[in-house]
């Protein structure tokens, strides 16, 4: 559980196979940063393709206040933990269109660590906010697949096999929804698609945050030792 969480929040991919991406965040009121991301929360994956493969530690997330820091705790079974900011490889941006709001993460350019996690355009997030939890929904790149080769929409779609992937062993199915804010915007707006439960941020007690407070700042950066250690 803990590898596929991780990997669906940082990659917002489907098992870390298969992606639908926008070429453009749409047009809608630009939120800097929700307040209501700010603080700590408990990752629980809500996503239908989550391959669970039993590892049922615990992750974390801290969003900082102004959503500059968007930083993972992960604790092992071994009691040790560590910590990584995925902001320092990702981009988060908030729009509202109407009454649906939506969150778009991208790669940073020029990463120098080479890493792609969400590759070309963004991976866009519907988020429902609650008083004691974030529902996020994605959407599904097969079915807009076919609203492209349909011509229902604008878009490219690439095919792959991986082994192991799923359960058929081909599953690969990446779909980017092209065209530019606008566009975008219209799409949502016509096909409602970003309607799959993907995730849930369970935000957690004063006293359990207080102590991840304090994990935080003895936890080395990505599981590696300080440079002292």
């Amino acid at each position: 559980m803990k590898r596929i969480v991780l990997a669906a929040l940082a990659a917002l991919a489907l098992s870390g196979c298969e992606q639908l991406r926008v070429e453009s965040i749409p047009t809608g009121e630009i939120v800097a940063c929700d307040p209501a991301f700010a603080g700590w929360w408990r990752l629980q994956s809500e996503s239908v393709d989550n391959d669970d493969d039993g590892d049922d530690d615990a992750v974390n997330l801290q969003v900082s206040a102004d959503c500059a820091h968007w930083v993972t705790l992960e604790s092992e079974s071994d009691g040790t933990h560590k910590r990584e900011d995925m902001a320092e490889q990702m981009h988060f941006e908030f729009r509202a269109l109407g009454d649906a709001r939506y969150l778009a993460v991208s790669d940073l350019p020029g990463d120098t660590n080479g890493k792609h996690d969400v590759g070309d355009g963004y991976a866009l997030l519907r988020y429902v906010v609650h008083s004691d939890r974030i529902d996020l929904f994605e959407g599904d790149p097969r079915r807009e697949a076919h609203r492209i080769a349909d011509g229902f929409v604008n878009g490219r779609v690439e095919t792959k096999s991986h082994a192991g992937c799923g359960t058929d062993g081909g599953c690969s199915v990446n779909t980017i929804v092209t065209g530019d804010g606008d566009a975008i915007a219209a799409w949502l707006k016509r096909f409602d698609p970003i309607d799959r439960a993907f995730m849930e941020l369970r935000r957690v007690d004063e006293a359990t945050a207080s102590t991840l407070d304090d994990l935080l700042k003895s936890a080395p950066a990505g599981g590696k030792p300080k440079p002292h250690e």
